[in-house]
């Protein structure tokens, strides 16, 4: 639910900056961006948990590389494509279309189902590999 909290939070304040004149309203620009630095930041530590959840330890390492390479295509496509159409729309519908790339996040979130939370000893690995590193801490 927080996950999507935030998507919401960053759709509606990516749409109002479309609406927003830099000259009239920089005080409110810098506000509303500042709120969406800190929920960008609250999508990211989600998602972060959430694939910590739904992978194993053994899927962990191809699931993070692909959520790098999906995030850099995600900055790109929305960024590139946003410096592209200002050339040829108005602000505001370079805001609008740069927010609607926030819909498919929503969706998929709303049909996503919450993993299984099932027991899993976390301290195992680090301690395994705390002890070949310093094999006398293990002896006792």
């Amino acid at each position: 639910m927080d996950f999507f909290i935030s998507q919401l939070g960053l759709l509606a304040i990516l749409f109002s900056f479309g609406y927003l004149n830099p000259a009239e309203n920089l005080k409110i620009i810098v506000l509303l961006s500042i709120a969406l630095a800190f929920l960008s930041a609250t999508q990211d530590i989600v998602v972060d948990a959430f694939r910590r959840e739904i992978l194993t330890d053994n899927e962990l390492g191809l699931g993070n590389s692909i959520h790098v390479n999906a995030y850099r295509v995600a900055g790109l496509i929305p960024g590139g494509l946003s410096l592209y159409l200002s050339d040829h729309y108005s602000w505001q519908t370079v805001f609008v279309i740069t927010a609607s790339f926030m819909l498919p996040c929503l969706l998929i979130t709303l049909f996503a189902k919450e993993p299984n939370h099932r027991p899993v000893d976390r301290t195992q690995p680090f301690y395994m590999a705390f002890c070949f590193s310093v094999p006398r801490i293990c002896d006792s």
